[in-house]
């Protein structure tokens, strides 16, 4: 189930971390099949290509580098769980607001 707040809105944290990706996958054109099989109806994140996932079924890696993404990214929607995020070698663009990143992330590269 999910927390609603008194306005009414969905709190993006309660939202289960399967509709979470979907949520992050949206935004981008590319190999989208390669990462989810089919992003209609995508596969459980547990199958995904470049995401893994610990002995808790949390999801704790996302790596989607060279796979020619495009598009931009909104932070807010990768889950608290992740401990790290690669996507070098894509075509990303947009602005990045790094607020949404977990405080235990200290490190960025280009």
């Amino acid at each position: 189930f999910f927390f609603i707040d008194p306005l009414g809105k969905i709190e993006i944290h309660n939202l289960p971390q399967q509709s979470l990706m979907e949520l992050v996958l949206g935004v981008f054109q590319g190999k989208l099949r390669y990462i989810c099989g089919n992003n209609e109806d995508p596969h459980p994140i547990s199958e995904w290509n470049g995401v893994k996932i610990n002995a808790s079924n949390d999801l704790i890696g996302i790596n989607f580098s060279s796979l020619n993404l495009h598009g931009s990214i909104d932070l807010r929607y990768i889950p608290p769980t992740t401990q790290s995020l690669v996507l070098t070698s894509n075509s990303l663009g947009g602005t990045i607001d790094l607020t949404h990143l977990p405080a235990s992330w200290t490190v960025c590269r280009r």
